[in-house]
């Protein structure tokens, strides 16, 4: 396991340490970004507290399908009481 930056394409097998001294168990966090919305990723401990240190960031899950982050998007925006513009699907009808 290497340090990456977000457009790592590495997929974690097994919790690793980050190469901070002294080296620290990961986090595992949920990205809701846009881009990225329940995707699982991991990074160190202090990433959030300190910009000092050696970040380790690795994706956990896959890039996610352009349906599945558009529908996660809406689920979330509707859970948080915005607005949502569901997009009609078009039958060979029309």
């Amino acid at each position: 396991m290497s340090s990456s930056s977000s457009s790592s394409s590495h997929y974690v097998d097994a919790v690793p340490n980050c190469d901070c001294i002294p080296q620290l168990p990961v986090k595992e966090r949920v990205s809701w970004k846009p881009y990225n919305p329940g995707r699982r990723f991991l990074n160190c401990l202090l990433s959030l507290i300190s910009d000092d240190h050696r970040e380790f960031f690795d994706w956990i899950d896959p890039p996610l399908t352009e349906h599945y982050r558009r529908t996660m998007n809406h689920l979330r925006a509707m859970a948080n009481g915005q607005p949502v513009r569901m997009q009609r699907r078009l039958t060979r009808a029309e």
